[in-house]
């Protein structure tokens, strides 16, 4: 079972490649490739930060008691 760390950092480099996937079809000059790279980026980024607000955010607030903090 992994830990929510772990399954933050792996969906973190999901992120990461799908940029990386777009960055590398924008220096290619393959438009059509680059768009759906940067849709593909732009999904998986939205869902990482839904994650984040709507489950890790407020686990962090109610253990730490942090609730008009950095998060």
């Amino acid at each position: 079972m992994s830990t929510l760390r772990e399954l933050m950092a792996d969906d973190h480099r999901r992120c990461d490649d799908c940029f990386v996937a777009a960055e590398q079809a924008v220096g290619a000059a393959a438009w059509d490739d680059a768009g759906k790279a940067f849709a593909r980026f732009e999904q998986a980024m939205q869902r990482h930060f839904s994650a984040e607000e709507s489950v890790l955010f407020p686990a962090f607030e109610e253990r730490t008691g942090m609730r008009t903090g950095p998060t």
